[in-house]
């Protein structure tokens, strides 16, 4: 059975919600062999989020496997939101996201019901370098600035890796 790795990013600039909404996806045979890299445009305005942005990127990851044969697959973000919801660990709450995280458990159904062996892991962020670099060049294409983060905030959670829980 074949194997392949997929990371996926999004972001929303310069606001959040509200911005213009970008996506990466990236998908690699078991060699590294690269099939897809591609960044995009996900929309902008009053319905963007990064939230949304990241679901359009694990969609975009689901429709591009869909007419492969059936393989092993593990899908790498640094969304902890669209992993935990993908893997029923958290629920999909009513928000912007909601409608993506539908259509994204749909295509998720979809897929395994073809035989497909699909693994979602939780990355941090510096793990997931090559994506986030993609969404922010895509964001950056549409002419949006990049938001400088003040030095002295953390830009993620800090989580305890044997409970999951965040620590501050």
């Amino acid at each position: 059975m074949e194997e392949y790795q997929a990371w996926f990013d999004g972001g929303c600039g310069p606001c959040n919600p509200g911005g213009t909404a970008t996506t990466a996806a990236i998908v690699k045979t078991k060699d590294g062999k690269v099939l897809l890299r591609e960044g995009r445009l996900a929309g902008t305005g009053r319905g963007m989020s990064n939230n949304v942005a990241e679901y359009a990127a694990i969609i975009r990851i689901f429709e591009y496997l869909l007419p492969f044969s059936p393989a092993k697959v593990t899908v790498h973000g640094d969304s902890r939101l669209v992993i935990k919801q993908l893997n029923a660990k958290w629920r999909v709450g009513e928000g912007l996201c909601r409608s993506a995280a539908l259509e994204a458990r749909e295509l998720l159904a979809r897929l395994r019901s073809l035989g497909w062996q699909i693994k979602l892991l939780w990355i941090p962020r510096t793990q997931n370098k090559e994506c986030d670099a993609l969404s922010k060049a895509t964001l950056a294409d549409a002419g949006v600035l990049p938001e400088v983060q003040p030095s002295g905030i953390a830009t993620e959670p800090l989580v305890d890796p044997i409970n999951e829980e965040t620590t501050h």
